[in-house]
C-alpha cells in the first residue's frame, strides 16, 4: 500500500517489542499499565506470533489508539470480533474487554498509541479540546470506530502519524521531543475528531461517557474485590446508581456485553493466568474461578481463546521442560493434534507418551 510507505522510516525508530500483558492485571480485568503523570503518553511498535501465548483480555483506564502495519488481524472486543487490513487505523474501546488475535501463519505488526484524557484537556478544558477526546468517547450503532486502510482518511492520518513516530524515536533533547510529540500527537487527533464529524454531537454525548464511566467504575470496584462471587442484575445497578432497565442498556453499551458474559469472560480469563502461572489441574482452576461443571468450562474456554485448557497448560510444562523455542515445536503438535479431536485421540502420539520420547527422536533434534 503506497499510503502506508510514508510511516515505513519513521517507525523503525521506534523500538520493536514483543506483544504481552507484562504488568499485573486486577480481578476485574484491568491492565495497570502506569502512565508518567508528568506526560501521560507512550508510543510503542508491537509484534505478536499467532503460537504466541494467548494473551488475556483486558481493559484499561488510558485511552488507545491502534494501527495495523501487517497484512490482518483479530480484535476480540467484548463479545465481538473485528476484522482488521493492513494500514486500518482502530480507536480502541478501552473499557471493554478486548485482546489482538493474530492471523494463523503470519506475524502480526503494528502502532499503539496510549494515554490519558489529562494529556489533551486540561483543568478547565475548552469545548475544543473535548471535540478531539470525543473519537475515543463515541460509537454509532455497535460499530467499531474505524478508518479503513488506504482511504483518503486513512492517508491524512497516516501524514499525522509519521512526525509523531520521527519524533519519539528521538533519542536526545527530551523536552524538546515531549513538546514535539504532544503537538504531533494534537494534529493527529485533529484528523480523527474530523474524519468522524463529531463537532456537532460532541458536548452531550461526550458529557454523558464520562458520567458513565465515572458510575460504572463503582461496580468494576466492587467486581475486583467479589470477583469469584455471584452477582445479580439488581445488586450491579444498584451499586452503578441506576435502575435494572436503564443499568442493562448502559453497561451493554459501555463494555459490549451483558454483565453475565462479562463476569464469564473475566473469569476465563483468570482461569489462563491460573493456567499459565500455577500446577494447578484444569479441574481445581475450572471449580476456583465459578465453574462447576468443567465439561462446560472447556467448551467456554475453547470459544473464547481458541485453544483448550489443556493446551494452556502444556505450553507451560513444555517452556519449563525446553525453553521457549524448543517447546514451541512440541506446542505446535499439541495444538494440531487438538484440533483433530484431541491429543491423546488424534492418531499421533499421546502427550504423554511425546513428552518421554528421547530427545534424538523429536522434531527439533
Amino acid at each position: 500500500m503506497k499510503s502506508l510507505a510514508v510511516l515505513q522510516r519513521p517507525a523503525r525508530t521506534v523500538p520493536r517489542e514483543r506483544y504481552a500483558v507484562d504488568r499485573p492485571i486486577d480481578q476485574r480485568g484491568q491492565y495497570q499499565f502506569d502512565l508518567p503523570a508528568e506526560f501521560p503518553f507512550a508510543l510503542k511498535r508491537l509484534s505478536c506470533r499467532p503460537t504466541d501465548p494467548v494473551p488475556p483480555l483486558t481493559w484499561h483506564t488510558y485511552l488507545e489508539l491502534f494501527v495495523l502495519l501487517s497484512a490482518e488481524c483479530r480484535i476480540q472486543m467484548g463479545s465481538h470480533e473485528i476484522e482488521l487490513s493492513l494500514g486500518d487505523v482502530l480507536v480502541m474501546d478501552n473499557l471493554r474487554l478486548h485482546a489482538v488475535r493474530p492471523s494463523s501463519g503470519v506475524e502480526t505488526h503494528w502502532i499503539v498509541i496510549r494515554f490519558l484524557p489529562e494529556f489533551v484537556v486540561g483543568l478547565t478544558p475548552a469545548a475544543s479540546d473535548r471535540l478531539l477526546l470525543l473519537p475515543f468517547y463515541y460509537e454509532a450503532e455497535e460499530r467499531p470506530r474505524l478508518v479503513h486502510g488506504g482511504s483518503a482518511a486513512a492517508k491524512v492520518i497516516y501524514g499525522a502519524l509519521a512526525p509523531l513516530l520521527a519524533c519519539w524515536g528521538q533519542k536526545d533533547q527530551a523536552h524538546y521531543r515531549q513538546a514535539g510529540c504532544k503537538a504531533y500527537f494534537m494534529a493527529l487527533l485533529y484528523q480523527l475528531a474530523r474524519h468522524f464529524g463529531t463537532a456537532q454531537r460532541f458536548e452531550s454525548l461526550y458529557s454523558r461517557q464520562r458520567l458513565l464511566t465515572v458510575r460504572l467504575r463503582k461496580l468494576f470496584d466492587h467486581i475486583e474485590s467479589n470477583c469469584l462471587s455471584p452477582i445479580s442484575l439488581r445488586e450491579a445497578a444498584a451499586i452503578a446508581g441506576l435502575g435494572r432497565s436503564r443499568f442493562h442498556a448502559v453497561f451493554k453499551e459501555a463494555t459490549g456485553t451483558t454483565l453475565v458474559d462479562y463476569l464469564n469472560q473475566l473469569r476465563l480469563t483468570h482461569a489462563a493466568r491460573l493456567l499459565m502461572e500455577t500446577d494447578r489441574s484444569v479441574a481445581e482452576i475450572a471449580s476456583k474461578v465459578g465453574f462447576a461443571d468443567q465439561s462446560y468450562f472447556d467448551r467456554r474456554f475453547r470459544r473464547h481463546f481458541d485453544r483448550t485448557p489443556c493446551n494452556i497448560a502444556a505450553r507451560q510444562i513444555l517452556d519449563a521442560m525446553y525453553g521457549t523455542n524448543r517447546a514451541q515445536i512440541h506446542f505446535e503438535y499439541i495444538s494440531r493434534s487438538s484440533r483433530s479431536g484431541g491429543v491423546e485421540n488424534s492418531g499421533g502420539l499421546p502427550l504423554t507418551n511425546f513428552l518421554q520420547q528421547p530427545t534424538a527422536s523429536r522434531s527439533d533434534a
